[in-house]
């Protein structure tokens, strides 16, 4: 077993975070910060 139990787990988190990415392009407006996740 690998870090994602199957391919929908990761297909979801592939999906969520390029919905993210779109977001942010489409309005300038940034949800998730990456570098905020990093300092912890």
């Amino acid at each position: 077993m690998g870090t994602f139990p199957n391919d929908d787990s990761f297909l979801r988190l592939a999906v969520s975070i390029l919905m993210d990415i779109n977001e942010e392009w489409i309005t300038g407006t940034k949800y998730l910060n990456f570098d905020d996740l990093e300092e912890s």
